[in-house]
C-alpha cells in the first residue's frame, strides 16, 4: 500500500512526503518521494521553493494551494509564480485547498495546465472532482474524504490513497484502514485496489 500524501516522520519509503514549510526542506531528501511546498506564502517566496525544486530534479512541487484562511493577495502571486515555473517545466504538483474552489480551477485554466497534478484531502462533492479531473486532476482520498456524502460517487474518478499523517506506526495503520474502506466501496480486495491506485500514481512517481 502506498501512501499518496504524507508528512515527515519515520523513515518509511513507501509514501510521498509532502512539505508545507521552507524549513522542513533539509529532511525531505531521506524520503524516496517527495514534494516541496509552502502554504501560507509571503511575498516574494516562490524564488526560494523554485530554486529548491531545481536542486532535486526528481521531486515533486506541493504542497501549495489555496486557503479560505490565506492572505488572498499574496498567496495568488505565489499561486501565479509557481503555476507559471511549473507550467515552463511540466513538474507534477500536489494542491492544498479550502474552499476557493473558483479561483482555483481560474488560475489552473489561465495557466493552461496540461499535464498531472493531485488534488490532496479530497471532502468537496463529485461535481467540483470532475471539474478538476477534466483539466488534468487526480483526487487523493484520505480518512475525512471517506466521510463526504459522495465518496461512492468520487471513487469512479482516478483517484489515490492518503492519510495526511507524519509518517509513523499510526499512519500505516491509518492507511489500511483507508485501503479497507475504499476497497469494500468498490467490491474489490486490496490487492486489486492497490494496483488501480499504483497506475494513478505513475504520473507522480517517475
Amino acid at each position: 500500500m502506498f501512501d499518496a500524501h504524507a508528512h515527515i516522520g519515520e523513515n518509511y519509503q513507501n509514501c510521498l512526503v509532502a512539505s508545507s514549510s521552507l524549513e522542513e526542506y533539509p529532511r525531505l531528501k531521506r524520503y524516496e518521494h517527495r514534494a516541496y511546498g509552502l502554504l501560507f506564502p509571503e511575498s516574494n517566496c516562490s524564488s526560494e521553493v523554485i530554486k529548491a525544486l531545481e536542486a532535486d530534479k526528481g521531486a515533486l512541487c506541493g504542497e501549495i494551494g489555496l486557503d479560505r484562511r490565506f492572505i488572498k493577495e499574496k498567496d495568488i502571486a505565489f499561486m501565479n509564480d509557481m503555476l507559471s515555473y511549473l507550467k515552463e517545466k511540466q513538474r507534477p504538483f500536489i494542491l492544498h485547498l479550502v474552499g476557493r474552489i473558483d479561483e482555483m480551477l481560474s488560475l489552473l485554466k489561465d495557466h493552461r495546465i496540461d499535464f498531472p497534478f493531485m488534488i490532496h484531502g479530497f471532502t468537496s462533492s463529485y461535481e467540483v472532482a470532475h471539474s478538476f479531473s477534466k483539466q488534468g486532476g487526480t483526487i487523493s482520498l484520505g480518512p475525512r474524504s471517506l466521510r463526504t456524502r459522495d465518496i461512492k460517487r468520487l471513487v469512479t474518478l482516478p483517484f489515490v490513497l492518503e492519510t495526511d499523517m507524519k509518517v509513523s506506526a499510526s499512519q500505516q495503520n491509518e492507511l489500511l484502514n483507508v485501503y479497507s474502506e475504499v476497497s469494500k466501496l468498490l467490491g474489490i480486495d486490496i490487492s486489486t485496489l492497490e494496483e488501480e491506485t499504483e497506475k494513478n500514481l505513475s504520473y507522480f512517481l517517475k
